[in-house]
């Protein structure tokens, strides 16, 4: 590694016949996204035929499809998730006894939940094979474990955990308190938690994706990680 340049190598086997050889490579680039491509080079005099390479582009294909689809879902769920509950604290208390306003949060919750999960175990098929049927190896799940964009994943999971929570007690606890400092201070402790929970979330983003790589992630991730949180505010409010 120089600078921003990765370099990979393999030696080549002595005694390679005369002829032209395809390279076909595939990895991961550092903002998370599978890239491949493939060069020839020839030893002696060029073979008069060449190698087919596989049509399917990295990432793309079924598994690709519904990786992207699980993605775009996750920052829905996000917005609708913390917006929703951002706006029923800071312009609409009465809003968390209101059962449409419960069930939209709610929603975002699952929607948020549901496609982490089919992230994590689409992430060894589209990063890799690009078969569906390898969802269900357990192998390429462990090693999607120990990647930056798996333990990402995985602490979304856990974090939602404690969102789960931040829900619960907002329209149970915080919903049934008639008394106005009591309520006041349950929603000065559900907003100090919401808001290091939602940067928690915001920041799995952050930390595996565009933001994590470049010349200044210093600065990169904690803009990234207020824009999402100002997405999320303007369109998950604007929902509720």
């Amino acid at each position: 590694c120089s600078g921003a340049v990765v370099k990979y190598g393999v030696a080549l086997r002595a005694g390679l016949p005369d002829g032209t050889y395809t390279v076909a490579w595939q990895t991961v680039s550092a903002d998370s996204h599978p890239i491949a491509g493939a060069f020839t080079f020839s030893i002696g005099a060029p073979s008069a035929t060449s190698v087919a390479l596989p049509e399917q582009s990295a990432g793309g294909g079924v598994v690709g499809a519904l990786y992207g689809i699980a993605r775009y879902l996750s920052y829905a769920g996000f917005a609708v998730l913390v917006g929703g509950g951002a706006f029923v604290l800071l312009c609409w208390p009465r809003g968390a006894e209101v059962r449409p306003v419960q069930r939209t949060v709610v929603r975002g919750w699952l929607t948020l939940t549901g496609a982490t999960l089919v992230m994590l175990l689409l992430r060894g098929p589209y990063t890799g094979s690009g078969k569906l049927a390898d969802v269900f190896d357990l192998a390429g799940l462990q090693a999607v474990l120990q990647t930056k964009t798996g333990a990402a994943l995985t602490s979304r999971l856990l974090l939602l955990g404690a969102a789960a929570l931040f829900v619960a007690v907002l329209f149970g606890a915080y919903a049934r308190r008639t008394d106005p400092k009591e309520r006041k201070d349950l929603s000065f402790g559900l907003g100090l938690g919401g808001t290091v929970v939602a940067a928690g979330i915001a920041g799995t983003w952050a930390l595996a994706e565009h933001a994590s790589t470049g010349i200044q992630p210093g600065i990169a991730m904690p803009v990234d990680i207020l824009h999402l949180l100002a997405v999320a505010a303007w369109l998950g409010g604007l929902t509720t």
